[in-house]
């Protein structure tokens, strides 16, 4: 199901996930990878800088 304090972002094609997952936990980013999704759970301790972190961690290992 589906909460109000979980949502998921599948990840493109060819993304590879351990490698995804290693980096965000370089960076200090905490997130579930759940088959082609990854789960990010936000809560009242994080704020729009850590949401920008997240986002730039994705697009930098995104492929292509």
């Amino acid at each position: 199901g589906r909460a109000a304090h979980l949502f998921g972002l599948y990840a493109p094609e060819g993304l590879d996930n351990a490698a995804l997952k290693a980096e965000l936990d370089r960076r200090r980013i905490y997130v579930s990878l759940r088959g082609s999704a990854v789960r990010v759970s936000p809560n009242v301790y994080n704020d729009a800088a850590d949401l920008g972190a997240l986002t730039a961690a994705l697009a930098e290992t995104a492929p292509g």
